[in-house]
């Protein structure tokens, strides 16, 4: 009875690794604090395949959703003993995209990665002297095969930050000339 319970136990355990319960959260104004109502939440789960130092990623999941009036947000989970922890961008126009993985002012990644149900999320407005260049890398990195109809409203705002990027470059080469 005892070896059966514990294997039962184990299995149970096994099970519950890599499973990730729902993100929700609150995403405010840096400075006052302020409930910021339009934000666009994007998380992707992947999945490793191969051998250590033969590592492939897959995309297993990728969902976006759109914060309230309260700058709430919320984000169902994924039950997966094989599936990595959500890669999760923040994205307000006129603030700093927030990423849970890397920071935007030096583009170095966490030493651990920053995520949890019921978190305050802080974006601090965006300045004139931000490149567009580096928000579109900044958004897209790590993020993979964005599937259109899946994430529309994230889709589309990396779509036009990256023509505004784009703008930002041929006008530093004409200045160059």
């Amino acid at each position: 009875m005892t070896k059966t319970l514990n294997l039962f136990i184990i299995a149970i355990l096994f099970q519950l690794t890599g499973c990730y319960s729902g993100i929700s959260g609150k995403v405010v104004d840096g400075v006052t604090g302020m409930p910021l109502q339009g934000a666009i939440v994007l998380a992707q789960w992947t999945k490793t395949h191969g051998m250590p130092g033969l590592t492939s990623h897959s995309v297993y999941k990728i969902e976006e959703t759109e914060t309230d009036k309260e700058g709430m947000f919320s984000l169902s989970g994924v039950y997966s003993p094989t599936v990595n922890g959500p890669a999760m961008v923040i994205y307000k126009k006129g603030y700093v995209p927030w990423r849970n993985d890397m920071t935007f002012e030096k583009m170095e990644t966490y030493d651990k990665v920053i995520w949890q149900d019921n978190m305050t999320y802080k974006l601090e407005h965006w300045k004139k002297e931000y490149s567009k260049e580096r928000q579109s890398l900044f958004l897209g990195h790590g993020i993979m095969g964005i599937d259109f109809d899946k994430v529309p409203k994230f889709s589309a705002i990396k779509s036009a930050i990256s023509k505004e990027a784009q703008a930002e470059v041929d006008a530093k080469k004409n200045k160059l000339k």
